[in-house]
């Protein structure tokens, strides 16, 4: 291949790439197709193509691209995540919370992924651990809004109802238009007012 053939793949990928800005799916599948099979050993359009699959509802695809990723690039922590997220949407937790805890070592400050283990483990009914994980997300991105609004869950699951309205009362203010956010507000208030 020569120095002008390698560049190709690239090109198509940085196309693909910008189009998962604007959400052009087919746009994006084209591109990224083309530059899979130019250059199949790219970790890069499978993983791009994983977000794209995954936006448009194609749990099953999203979770197959970014395998390949991995596979292609196992160091490669964002695609861990995404994986840990798409594998969450699915319910499979123990799934997630091993895709999570492989970002993580991957990349020990990516609050994203410390958010993400902290609901896994939340659903998984590991208050403790999740609340760690929220703590430490909260520690890396302090302005992280659903971070200190699944702290605040938590808490409140655990019983400590002023410490969970102090925390979505932050994440509310950090993010006034996210209904699930507003909704865990409410309901917590509420029953902070009532104990």
């Amino acid at each position: 291949m020569s120095e002008n053939d390698k560049q190709v793949p690239s090109a198509l990928v940085a196309v693909g790439t910008k189009a998962l800005t604007v959400r052009s799916a087919t746009l994006v599948k084209r591109g990224l197709a083309l530059a899979k099979s130019l250059q199949p050993d790219l970790a890069l359009p499978h993983y791009n193509l994983g977000i794209a699959l995954k936006d448009n509802g194609d749990l099953d695809g999203a979770i197959a691209e970014y395998r390949i990723a991995i596979r292609l690039q196992p160091g490669m922590a964002a695609a861990h995540h995404n994986l840990a997220v798409a594998l969450h949407d699915k319910g499979d937790w123990d799934g997630a919370t091993a895709e999570y805890r492989t970002a993580i070592h991957l990349r020990p400050d990516y609050a994203l992924a410390h958010l993400g283990l902290g609901n896994a483990l939340n659903d998984k009914g590991d208050l403790d651990g999740a609340i760690a994980e929220y703590r430490t997300a909260i520690r890396l991105a302090p302005d992280l809004a659903l971070a200190h609004c699944g702290l605040g869950n938590a808490l409140e699951m655990k019983g400590d109802r002023l410490g969970a309205l102090g925390e979505v009362e932050k994440a509310r203010e950090l993010d006034p238009n996210d209904s699930s956010i507003a909704e865990a507000y409410e309901r917590i208030r509420r029953k902070a007012g009532n104990g």
